[in-house]
């Protein structure tokens, strides 16, 4: 019989990897109704269990699997398994969260978000969702709202993904919370999005607090953004306290202005986003692929992050039964390996290690899109957008379909909807009246109009 005590990151029902005095490993089950830090017993054979481990290199591409094999993942949870995940993830995260700030920033405690500019590193995780850890401006977001529709933390997640999660807890606070809404579209509803900002209610809005929502509904360059919210932030925030008011943001040449106006010319590239840098094949290439999403420098990856890096290696964040079943797999293997919180270079890539573990674990029917650097994509000169979001054909300013109907007035709703070329002005557009579809247009407002004029001189 084995002692084994039930990691806080496993939860019950979860296969896991113990080991012996001997140094064997066997495989068990957490039983049903072990706390965490509880303890239950495991009875182990004579002889070794499981067959040795497969040498390090090579490893067959795709993985052998049984012709009768039981399926890894069943999709049929109960609700109570569905909690018990819930609370695994939010630990998990949070695990993660806490080690990256011990090792970046030890003697700096922050006591508001809102008071503090991202760093270019914050920034890239905050451009992530963090439950299929695809971008945030991949997809509409959502925010979490109490009974009173005030929102109860300043996390984002995508709004597929806020609709799967299995409790009413935000995975990284835990703060509870009664529903989830989409984030508003700055372009089209700026009043709305102000008041989603303004996450502490105050009727202001810091400089951290905007570059955030930005960076979530926007691909926009880290740098060149950051570079120049510097820049311009002092003519938004005319008193120096740190803050822009509703007036301030409203202002003819105030924030909502420059984001329509700019954002465009401060989007990713292809180098952005590493497409000139395959990402390791960890089957062949184990030092590489650690190397490569040890982003920190640390040396040490923790669990999150090597789920993080099995889903984006392998292209999995779209499908989030995909995402919950490697999570599964790495929770079940991590307490053999992990020292602490996260797991060294050299307990990674030690003979039998977790690279080595990790890879005889891995179902080939998840790994159908193979790692990311085998999809051959030709890099682009320019991120593509959202579907839902492109110029102005006339002003270039960043626009967002929020409806059925193609016909978009630069500003504001079509006229179909109410809107007019005095509105769309006010609200700090051109009044172009176009078909969102073909770009062709609908409508020259008034004769001799600036809209009119950039129209014509468009459209030769």
């Amino acid at each position: 019989m084995i002692r084994v005590q039930r990691p806080p990151n496993v939860a019950p029902g979860s296969s896991i990897i113990v080991q012996d005095p001997a140094g064997r490993r066997f495989r068990a089950h957490v039983p049903p109704g072990v706390e965490i830090g509880g303890v239950f017993y495991v009875k182990i054979a004579a002889d070794p269990p499981i067959a040795p481990p497969p040498p390090p290199v090579p490893v067959p591409y795709p993985l052998p699997q049984p012709a009768n094999a039981p399926p890894r993942y069943d999709p049929e949870l109960s609700q109570q398994e569905d909690e018990e995940l819930a609370r695994a993830l939010a630990e998990s995260l949070a695990m993660s969260f806490n080690h990256r700030q011990h090792e970046q920033t030890p003697e700096v405690q922050v006591a508001s978000v809102s008071s503090v500019v991202p760093s270019a590193a914050e920034a890239r995780q905050l451009m992530e969702c963090s439950v299929c850890f695809d971008d945030l401006s991949s997809e509409p977001c959502a925010i979490f709202l109490n009974a009173k529709s005030r929102r109860v933390c300043m996390h984002m997640f995508h709004e597929r993904c806020a609709r799967e999660l299995p409790t009413k807890c935000c995975p990284l606070c835990r703060a509870d919370f009664a529903t989830s809404t989409r984030l508003p579209s700055l372009a089209n509803d700026p009043e709305a999005w102000f008041r989603a900002v303004d996450y502490e209610g105050d009727g202001r809005l810091s400089k951290a607090q905007v570059m955030q929502v930005m960076l979530t509904q926007f691909p926009l360059d880290v740098g060149k953004f950051e570079a120049r919210m510097e820049e311009i932030w002092p003519h938004f925030d005319t008193r120096g306290s740190g803050y822009v008011t509703k007036e301030d943001f409203f202002a003819p040449n105030g924030l909502v202005q420059f984001a329509r106006k700019n954002l465009s010319s401060l989007l990713r590239g292809a180098t952005d986003l590493d497409a000139s840098q395959p990402t390791p094949d960890i089957r062949t290439d184990r030092l590489g692929w650690f190397e490569y999403f040890n982003e920190d420098g640390t040396g040490k990856l923790a669990q999150e992050e090597i789920v993080r890096a099995l889903i984006k290696t392998y292209a999995l964040g779209s499908d989030l039964a995909q995402v919950r079943a490697m999570r599964e797999r790495v929770g079940a293997v991590w307490a053999v390996f992990a020292s602490a919180t996260c797991v060294t270079r050299e307990e990674f890539l030690r003979p039998d290690g977790l690279a080595d573990t990790i890879i005889a674990e891995l179902d080939p029917a998840m790994l159908r899109n193979g790692p990311q650097s085998s999809q051959g994509h030709a890099p682009a000169t320019r991120l593509e957008l959202p579907q839902n979001i492109k110029p102005c054909p006339a002003c270039n300013m960043l626009l967002e379909k929020v409806s059925a109907d193609d016909a978009v007035l630069c500003g504001c709703q079509s006229r179909k909807e109410g809107g007019s070329y005095e509105l769309a002005l006010a609200a700090g557009g051109c009044g172009h009246e176009f078909n969102f579809s073909t770009l062709r247009p609908l409508g020259f407002g008034r004769p001799g109009s600036p809209a009119n004029e950039k129209q014509v001189n468009f459209y030769g």
